[in-house]
């Protein structure tokens, strides 16, 4: 199955929002997710029954669909956004996963329809810390929720993008496999061990008192896969003026995922060289965003000027990490947005 590359209405509505962290926030929450999970919990259990990605179901939608009364707090939060801005504020500048574990705890804790109970609560096991749980919160419809969130990027390791283990993180130290079994495992099963929800509850209880110790479970793991094909094909779709081609995806993932590619750096100079684009370089926080937003004239560099252009991405990853790729967007006429990596040439 390949991914789809449908421009759907909430990328419209969230690029349309002129506050970067609150585009960042609905793209945490509101956009499709590589994979999304949940199980119920019956009434005659205290536990929802255990994850597994055997049971996963293509989920093309995220947990929280983006409705009109979400749509209307996104657009008063985006006219409003300082109690966003105070709340995700540090005096060093926090990592993705940190600002995107910030971005859910805001949205949990300040829409009317849910309360959070809970964040980064720690189960331990004879003294020793074995896990914690992400968040946990309280549903109208569901009750008690343990929610796990990630927003991960992976780049395709081979031409069969149907294996888990082909996909890997841009710093090589992550893999799509190891990342979803432990997730789901370790993560989003943490009540299954012994002694677990008793601590949960225990803990959550003190700060809000239950009616039900029943628990529900949910994962959802946000992000974007980065297909991996030759520059020739990759020039052909360009020249035509479409989005780059993808490949197929791994069972069980969101078809609807948000998608990139990626280049070796002598690629992109000579992308660069045939084609007249204009590109910027992204922020890691603007990772989380669908796309970029719509009416930002700011930081785009003609690709005209190779060898300033060269220079710029080299010094950038110079900047990051001699190894590590950066993402780009670039544009040219006619031509849709591009989400793009750029790796070294010995990556």
């Amino acid at each position: 199955m390949k991914p789809s590359t449908d421009q759907s209405p909430y990328q419209d509505f969230i690029t349309r929002l002129e506050t970067p962290i609150v585009r960042q926030l609905a793209g945490a929450v509101f956009a499709p997710p590589l994979l999304q999970m949940q199980s119920l919990c019956d009434a005659q259990h205290g536990i929802a029954a255990p994850l597994s990605i055997a049971d996963a179901q293509h989920r093309t939608g995220p947990l929280f669909n983006l409705n009109n009364a979400y749509q209307q707090w996104l657009i008063k939060l985006d006219k409003q956004p300082e109690k966003l801005i105070e709340y995700v504020s540090s005096e060093r500048r926090l990592k993705l996963g940190m600002l995107h574990e910030r971005l859910w705890q805001f949205f949990l804790a300040n829409n009317e329809q849910t309360q959070l109970l809970g964040a980064n609560i720690k189960v331990s096991d004879k003294g020793q810390d074995v896990g914690e749980f992400d968040l946990v919160y309280q549903h109208p419809q569901y009750g008690l929720v343990h929610l796990e969130v990630a927003s991960k990027y992976y780049l395709a390791s081979e031409t069969d993008t149907t294996q888990w283990q082909h996909w890997i993180g841009p710093g090589k130290k992550d893999r799509l496999d190891i990342k979803l079994a432990h997730s789901i495992d370790k993560q989003a099963n943490l009540a299954d061990r012994d002694g677990a929800l008793d601590q949960l509850i225990q803990t959550v209880d003190s700060l809000d008192p239950l009616s039900s110790p029943q628990l529900h479970k949910q994962l959802h793991i946000g992000g974007r896969l980065f297909y991996r094909y030759d520059l020739a094909n990759l020039l052909h779709h360009l020249r035509q003026h479409a989005a780059a081609p993808n490949g197929s995806i791994p069972t069980r993932l969101n078809p609807d995922h948000r998608v990139g590619h990626w280049v070796h750096f002598g690629e992109w100079q000579q992308l660069c060289t045939e084609l007249a684009i204009e590109y910027r370089l992204l922020d890691k926080h603007q990772w989380l965003e669908p796309n970029l937003h719509r009416d930002d004239a700011d930081g785009w560099q003609s690709g005209d000027n190779i060898e300033a252009s060269s220079e710029g991405i080299s010094n950038a990853m110079q900047r990051y990490n001699k190894e590590s790729p950066i993402m780009v967007g670039y544009r040219g006429a006619d031509l849709p947005t591009q989400i793009c990596f750029i790796v070294p040439d010995n990556w």
